[in-house]
């Protein structure tokens, strides 16, 4: 079998195997659907069924979700929609992390023709299958949230470069060959990461300033020949061109597109400049320490099983004789230092908000750390085989270290994580379960009262529960548009949603008696917690995996 054979059925499996992980029984495995899913996913499939966000704008490129604190960028809502209108409103579930999966797949065979293309294909392939392996990079493409489009935009512009002929290793001579079109492409893809995500209005402009540094001789190269002139402008012309967009909502809407990220800027709290700095500065030096890397992780249950680190331990040891190795090469191979400059500038957003370091809001590294790792593995590889047939081997004994840190990873993921109660709680799947539950007659009823409560003793999870009613029934959209709605806006920026149309969202006894005072023939129907409710017609419980009643749903006689 050629070598050419061999690498091609190599990547073919690794996609492949890429897109299991990614795709199977993506509906339930995170449990349920966590409110910020919940929110992209409405809004999709309000856009699908009127051409408006769920609070009547018109294709708005900004959507608001919980609150005037609370914008976020709707590209990665807009793609969902395709999948609503293919899967309709059985699978919006589904639907809703249909574009985190395929764009999960997508990147790591984007991270194949980008590191072939500047360190061979047999460290393509690394590179790919760590990515397709990688804990971090797993979770991200199964969780509907904007911050999942992250990880791929940047290695996609990077791999239309290479495509434009833009010369990666380094070097002017090949400037006068560039290609305007896949140049164009890679600048409009750049600009496109604004749309998705905030720590990325950050990252961008930041990459982009240290490689127009790192390939400074190139720039200067191209713009002295005129067909490089013309490719190296149509990537800036692209570039600029898509973000102009964004330049003028920051112009005119600073206030709402900034307001999440200052309600969680260190600099914007009641501590002082030297302090919040520090907290920065520290927070930098935790994204790359091996509690966060190899070993805890993410300390918010939903972004990182526990357990585990960001990265397997194989590419954590791998990412240092990787960083080594780009560092002693750099004057014959600048893209190494091109993926040093992404890894070190990567935590910049997370770094300066509470709560680092952040998986999802310096996700938009993660390809840099595969990079690195698959240059530090054809290295050892090399290093250790002193002959073809100790090189042989030892890149089995590697391949068989990834493939079963993998599997260790994989298993836990689709197995203990998936069915923690607090997993299904978090991402309140009982309350899922119960809206699918009423679903065939919840229209009989004048009011459906849902509970509120929340649980101090991890039993469940009550957070923005609205969202999860809406898309969980769902919600016809033009109704929610038109109803009248009860809405609190609270002192951190957010809003709680009271009730909408039929639904109420609290069984609180002090409510209850005051709606039945007003109206005591009114027919309703009770989604309540285990003893919230009594005297009335019991038709039903929802229960979590392990058996535990989550929900009891009454009726009035």
């Amino acid at each position: 079998m050629s070598q050419r054979l061999v690498h091609l059925t190599a990547i073919v499996a690794i996609v492949v195997l890429a897109a299991v992980l990614r795709f199977a029984n993506l509906d339930d495995a995170p449990p349920g659907l966590h409110h910020d899913e919940a929110t992209n996913g409405y809004d999709a499939y309000s856009s699908l069924k009127t051409g408006c966000d769920r609070w009547g704008q018109r294709w708005p490129i900004v959507l608001e979700a919980f609150g005037r604190s609370d914008h976020r960028t709707a590209l990665y809502a807009y793609l969902i929609v395709p999948f609503h209108a293919v899967l309709g409103a059985d699978h919006l579930t589904l639907a809703t992390r249909m574009p985190a999966a395929l764009v999960g797949v997508l990147a790591v065979m984007c991270v194949y023709v980008l590191v072939s293309k500047t360190h061979g294909r047999g460290t393509g392939l690394w590179a790919a299958l760590m990515l397709a392996l990688s804990p971090w990079h797993l979770q991200l493409s199964r969780f509907g949230h904007e911050s999942t489009l992250t990880a791929g935009v940047t290695v996609c512009a990077l791999m239309f470069m290479a495509f434009g002929r833009w010369p990666l290793r380094g070097g002017t001579e090949r400037t006068g060959m560039l290609r305007a079109v896949p140049l164009g492409a890679a600048g409009a893809i750049f600009s496109l990461g604004l749309y998705t995500y905030p720590s990325m209005r950050l990252f961008t402009p930041a990459f982009l300033v240290a490689a127009a540094w790192i390939y400074r001789r190139e720039l200067a190269g191209a713009w002295s020949d005129r067909k490089g002139r013309r490719a190296a402008g149509t990537m800036f012309l692209a570039c600029f061109s898509v973000a102009a967009p964004m330049v003028f909502l920051c112009l005119t809407r600073w206030d709402q597109l900034m307001a999440r990220a200052e309600q969680v800027s260190l600099f914007h709290n009641s501590t002082s400049f030297g302090e919040s700095l520090l907290t920065s500065v520290t927070q930098y030096a935790d994204h790359f320490s091996p509690r966060w890397l190899l070993t805890e992780g993410d300390r918010y249950t939903i972004q990182s099983p526990p357990g585990y680190g960001q990265l397997s331990f194989v590419a954590g040891f791998l990412l240092l004789i990787g960083a080594y190795v780009a560092i002693r090469d750099r004057h014959k191979n600048r893209s190494g230092m091109l993926v040093l400059a992404w890894l070190l500038l990567h935590p910049l957003s997370a770094s300066i908000t509470d709560s680092g370091p952040h998986a999802l809001r310096s996700a938009c590294g993660l390809p840099a750390f595969q990079w690195l790792a698959a240059i530090g593995c054809t290295a050892t590889v090399l290093l250790l085989g002193t002959s073809t047939a100790r090189r042989r081997w030892t890149g089995i004994a590697c391949l068989l270290m990834v493939a079963a840190n993998g599997a260790v990873v994989a298993g836990d993921y689709f197995g203990r994580w998936s069915r923690d109660p607090w997993v299904s709680a978090l991402y309140q799947r009982d309350l899922r379960d119960a809206m699918r539950a009423i679903r065939p007659i919840a229209g009989d009823f004048e009011r459906i009262y849902i509970s509120d409560q929340i649980d101090r003793g991890r039993r469940w999870y009550s957070g923005e529960a609205y969202a999860i009613v809406l898309i969980s029934l769902p919600v016809e959209p033009r109704d929610f548009q038109k109803w009248e709605k009860s809405i609190v806006d609270e002192p951190s920026g957010f809003h709680r949603v009271q009730s909408f149309g039929p639904f109420v969202m609290t069984t609180r006894s002090d409510v209850l008696r005051e709606a039945f005072e007003d109206d005591p023939g009114q027919r309703a129907m009770f989604v309540a917690r285990p003893g919230e409710i009594q005297g009335f017609r019991l038709i039903g419980t929802v229960a979590s995996p392990d058996g535990t009643i989550q929900f009891t749903i009454f009726t009035t006689p």
